[in-house]
């Protein structure tokens, strides 16, 4: 019960601070795109994500490749909460779309590497956000 407690608020505490160094300007944003949802999507997704995420964390340590889980978490956590300094506040639409090609190969990973289903079926909000992020950081590089 105490790694739910340590563990699974990790990504949202990351998220947070993120947030609060390089905060999304609502004054410039990207331009939309077509593949673009609904603002109150993104909000609604990163919570189901985060929640989702927290929980795979606490459960990856129960597997036997736990080490690797680890650093490949670790290597999911940097590199999710680098694309939004990249994007908004750098503009580096490119090494966004990087980014989250990479997120995808670190993912599909994780989901080789882990042995529980139940485990397994936690990434899938993410692998699902991760579809729409790339349509998304492709358009913005196409516009830029």
């Amino acid at each position: 019960m105490l790694a739910y407690v340590v563990i699974a608020p990790i990504p949202f505490v990351g998220s947070a601070l993120v947030r609060s160094l390089y905060p999304y300007d609502t004054t410039q944003p990207p331009p939309p795109t077509r593949y673009q949802p609904p603002s109150w999507v993104f909000g609604f997704m990163w919570t189901l994500i985060y929640a989702t995420f927290g929980i795979y964390m606490v459960r990856a340590q129960n597997e036997p490749a736990r080490a690797a889980l680890n650093a490949l978490v670790a290597l999911n956590l940097l590199a999710n909460w680098s694309w939004t300094p990249l994007v908004f506040a750098h503009k580096r639409y490119t090494a966004g779309l990087v980014v989250i090609l990479a997120l995808v190969a670190l993912l599909l990973a994780k989901i080789t590497l882990t042995q529980d289903s139940s485990s397994r079926a936690l990434l899938v909000p993410y692998i699902a956000w991760l579809s729409v992020a790339s349509s998304l950081s492709g358009a913005l590089l196409e516009r830029s």
